[in-house]
């Protein structure tokens, strides 16, 4: 996900015209808290939730994390 930021970054300034400092956006990544993003989803809370009543099922919750951190990160500083 770093590798991937630092290319958004500079795409986003050259062609977008961010209005980030390079720093704003380190300190943005920094602090992001994807443990406490991901449990508190919707979908993450239901597959929880059915996995307590019914422990025969496997835990279903399945998502590409790096779409997650795009997301949370998009939501929190981009829109």
């Amino acid at each position: 996900f770093m590798n991937f930021t630092s290319q958004f970054f500079q795409v986003a300034s050259t062609i977008f015209n961010l209005k980030m400092t390079k720093a704003q956006f380190m300190d943005a990544f920094d602090k992001m808290n994807i443990e406490s993003y991901i449990i508190n989803l919707p979908e993450y809370r239901n597959a929880r939730r059915k996995y307590e009543i019914s422990q025969d099922e496997p835990f279903a919750y399945v998502a590409p994390i790096i779409i997650l951190e795009g997301t949370k990160f998009f939501k929190d500083n981009l829109a």
